[in-house]
C-alpha cells in the first residue's frame, strides 16, 4: 500500500521528475538527412557552360548521385518496444551530443546506473534494476561482443565513432544495447570529423567517411581516437580504434557484407589496473528478402583479444594474453501487419560462452489498443549446463493518452569466468545464475507532456559483481533478497517553444542486498531545443541538469578484505553518494557544430568508486563537428 502510494504521489509529481533524453522508442521511421535544409549555394549549378560559352558534350554522362541499397533496411524495421522497455537514438539525437563513451548517453536513461572508475577511459560499466555479469549483452549489427577477459563487457573499449543508431533494451532480466554502425545513405561521398579538447587534459578525435560504391558497392570507414591523463595526471589513459565496412548487392534484396573493427586501449601507471589490451572483432554476413516481410541471414565472426606484457607500463605482471572465440549461426525476421518475429542463433567455440544460443522474440497487435510480446532465450554449454530464460510484456492503449502496461521475468542466464593473466582463475567456465521480477504501471501522452510511473519487483537468487577490475571477484556471488520499488520518468513541456523539463526519479523501498541498485536516484534536467531560422540552418540545444545517485551496496572482497565471501556476518560496502550539476551546450550552424560539455559544475567530486579520488573533480570537453559531401 505503501508504494502504490507513493507511486500515485509520483505521478502527480511528473512535472518535477520528468524525461528521458533520447525519449521512449518512437514509431519508426526511414533515416533522414541530419539537415533540416543544406546551403543551397553550396549544391552544383545544374547546367554547365564552358568558358567559351558552348554546352558541354551531351553524351558525358553526369556522375552517379543514386544512393546505394540499405544493408539494414533488408532485415526491415527493429520490433516495437511494448511496456516502454525500448529506448531509442537516430543519427541526429547521437549528433546532438558529445558522448566519449557509451555510459555518457545511457546514464539518460530511466533507471540506468553508470558506474565509472576515472574521468577517462577506465572502466565503466551500467546496470538496471541491480543487474550485473551475464545480464548485460552488446550487439553490434546483429553480432554479439563477447567479453573476453571479464565477466562483463568494458563500456569504456566501444567505440563511438560508427554509431548511426543505438537502442537499448531494458528488459527485468537482461540490458540488450544494440549499436547499429553507419552506412552510405547519399549518392554522394560523405564525411565528419569530430575533434575536441577538454580539462583536465582529454582530446577526442573522431573521423567517418562513407562512399556509395568503392569496389562495386558501398564502402564505410571510421577512427575513434580518447586520451586523457585525469586529475593531476593521476589516470593516464588513451584508446584508438579503427572501424571499416563494406556491402555487395547482386540485387536490393540480397547482399553480402564484411565488417572489421579494431581496437587498442591502454591505463598507463597511475591507475590500479594498469595494462594493454586490442580487440578485433571480424564479421561476414549474407543477407536475402526471402519476400516482403520475411528476411534471413547467416554470418560468421571471429573476435580476438591480445593483452602483452603488462611490466612496459608499469604493472607487476609480465604475462601476455592471447585469446579467440569464433561466432556463427543464423538470423531471421518477419514483420507481417500485426506480427513480428525475430530469431537468433549462434554458435560459439570457447567453454566460457554458450556453445549454442537461440534467441526468439515475437510480438501481436490485437487492432490498435492491445500489444503483447516476449523474449526466450536457451542456451547450452559444453560441460552439459544449460539454462532458460524468459520474459512476457502486455500493453493495453492508448486511450484517451492513457496506456497501462505490465512486464514479467523469469529464468537463468550464464556469465564466464575467464583464465586470466594474474592467475586469480586458470579454468575458462562460467555461472548460472536466477533472476526473476514484475513491473507494472501507466503511461500518459496528453498534452505534450509524455510521462510514465511503474511498480517494480526483482528478485535473484545471488548477488554478484560485474567481474570488471575494479569489482572483480572472478566468480564469487552472495546471498540476495527480493527488491521492491518505483520508477517514473517523463517529459513535460514549457514555454517558450522548445524548452522543456525533462527527467526520471527512482526509489527503491528495500534493495534487497542487490550489488549496484541506488535506494534512490533521479536526473532533472532543463532542456531548450531550438531552430529559430525558417531556413532550419540554426539549431541550437542547450541542457542544465542534476543528477543524484543515493546509497547502494557493492561487494569487493580483494579491496575490503573479505577474506570469506559466504560469511553472512561479513558486511557490505556502500557506494558514496553522487551528486552532479552538469551543463551542455550545442550550436549548429548548417553544416557545423560546437560543443562544450561541462561535468560537475560545482566541482563537488564524483566518486563512483570507494578509494579511487582520482574521479573527483570536474571534466569538461569542449570541440567542434563538421561534415562534408563530395
Amino acid at each position: 500500500m505503501k508504494l502504490l502510494l507513493r507511486l500515485a504521489l509520483s505521478l502527480l509529481l511528473v512535472p518535477l521528475f520528468a524525461g528521458t533524453a533520447a525519449g521512449q522508442e518512437p514509431p519508426r521511421r526511414p533515416v533522414r538527412d541530419t539537415l533540416a535544409q543544406r546551403d543551397t549555394l553550396a549544391q552544383p549549378d545544374t547546367v554547365a557552360v564552358d568558358t567559351a560559352g558552348a554546352v558541354p558534350d551531351s553524351l558525358q554522362q553526369a556522375a552517379d548521385t543514386t544512393p546505394p541499397p540499405r544493408f539494414s533496411a533488408i532485415m526491415g524495421d527493429p520490433a516495437p518496444p511494448v511496456a516502454a522497455t525500448g529506448f531509442y537514438w537516430d543519427r541526429d539525437a547521437l549528433l546532438r551530443e558529445a558522448a566519449l563513451t557509451l555510459g555518457d548517453l545511457l546514464e539518460h536513461l530511466p533507471g540506468m546506473t553508470v558506474l565509472r572508475a576515472g574521468l577517462f577511459q577506465q572502466p565503466e560499466a551500467s546496470t538496471a534494476f541491480g543487474l550485473t555479469r551475464g545480464r548485460i549483452e552488446v550487439v553490434l549489427d546483429g553480432f554479439v561482443l563477447d567479453p573476453l577477459t571479464t565477466s562483463t563487457l568494458d563500456l569504456a573499449t566501444i567505440e563511438l565513432a560508427q554509431l548511426s543508431e543505438l537502442r537499448v533494451e531494458r528488459r527485468l532480466d537482461l540490458i540488450r544495447i544494440h549499436l547499429t554502425t553507419v552506412e552510405a545513405l547519399h549518392g554522394v561521398p560523405y564525411s565528419r570529423i569530430e575533434a575536441g579538447t577538454g580539462e583536465p587534459s582529454g582530446s577526442v578525435l573522431r573521423g567517418i567517411f562513407t562512399a556509395p560504391r568503392f569496389l562495386l558497392g558501398p564502402f564505410a570507414f571510421a577512427i575513434d581516437r580518447v586520451d586523457g591523463t585525469g586529475r593531476d595526471g593521476a589516470e593516464p589513459a588513451d584508446a584508438f580504434g579503427g572501424w571499416a565496412k563494406w556491402g555487395w548487392f547482386p540485387t536490393p534484396d540480397r547482399a553480402i557484407q564484411v565488417e572489421y573493427q579494431q581496437s587498442r586501449l591502454r591505463r598507463k601507471a597511475g591507475v590500479p589496473w594498469v595494462g594493454e589490451q586490442s580487440r578485433s572483432d571480424l564479421v561476414v554476413r549474407a543477407r536475402n528478402r526471402l519476400f516482403e516481410g520475411v528476411s534471413a541471414e547467416l554470418f560468421a565472426g571471429r573476435s580476438s583479444l591480445g593483452q602483452p606484457a603488462a611490466d612496459s607500463l608499469g604493472a607487476d605482471s609480465a604475462v601476455s594474453l592471447q585469446r579467440s572465440v569464433w561466432q556463427y549461426g543464423g538470423r531471421a525476421t518477419l514483420r507481417r501487419g500485426f506480427a513480428w518475429l525475430d530469431a537468433d542463433l549462434r554458435f560459439r567455440d570457447s567453454p566460457a560462452l554458450p556453445r549454442r544460443q537461440l534467441d526468439v522474440g515475437a510480438g501481436l497487435e490485437f487492432g490498435p489498443l492491445v500489444h503483447l510480446a516476449g523474449n526466450v532465450t536457451s542456451a547450452a554449454w559444453r560441460t552439459g549446463a544449460s539454462a532458460l530464460a524468459y520474459d512476457a510484456r502486455a500493453q493495453i492503449g492508448p486511450v484517451a493518452g492513457l496506456s497501462a502496461f505490465v512486464e514479467y521475468a523469469d529464468g537463468e542466464r550464464g556469465a564466464p569466468i575467464w583464465a586470466d593473466s594474474a592467475g586469480h582463475s586458470t579454468l575458462e567456465s562460467h555461472v548460472l545464475e536466477t533472476r526473476s521480477g514484475m513491473r507494472a504501471g501507466l503511461s500518459v501522452q496528453r498534452f505534450g507532456i509524455e510521462a510514465t510511473g511503474a511498480l517494480v519487483r526483482t528478485e535473484a537468487d545471488s548477488a554478484a559483481p560485474f567481474g570488471l577490475p575494479f569489482d572483480s571477484a572472478y566468480g564469487r556471488s552472495w546471498n540476495s533478497s527480493p527488491a521492491q520499488g518505483i520508477e517514473v520518468f517523463g517529459r513535460v513541456p514549457l514555454w517558450p517553444r522548445g524548452l522543456s523539463i525533462t527527467g526520471n526519479f527512482n526509489y527503491w523501498d528495500k534493495i534487497g542486498l542487490l550489488l549496484y541498485l541506488p535506494s534512490r536516484s533521479w536526473r532533472l534536467a532543463l532542456e531548450l531545443h531550438s531552430l529559430p531560422l525558417p531556413s532550419k540552418n540554426l539549431e541550437i540545444l542547450g541542457r542544465l541538469e542534476h543528477q543524484r545517485r543515493e546509497v547502494m551496496l557493492e561487494r569487493n572482497p580483494e579491496s575490503i578484505g573479505v577474506q570469506d565471501p559466504t560469511d553472512p556476518a561479513d558486511p557490505y560496502s556502500q557506494m558514496p553518494i553522487r551528486n552532479l550539476l552538469n551543463g551542455y551546450l550545442q550550436i549548429r550552424v548548417i553544416d557545423v557544430r560546437a560543443f562544450i560539455h561541462y561535468y560537475d559544475l560545482l566541482g563537488e567530486g564524483r566518486k563512483d568508486l570507494p578509494n579511487r579520488e582520482a574521479v573527483r573533480g570536474p571534466r569538461i570537453l569542449y570541440g567542434v563537428k563538421w561534415q562534408l559531401f563530395n
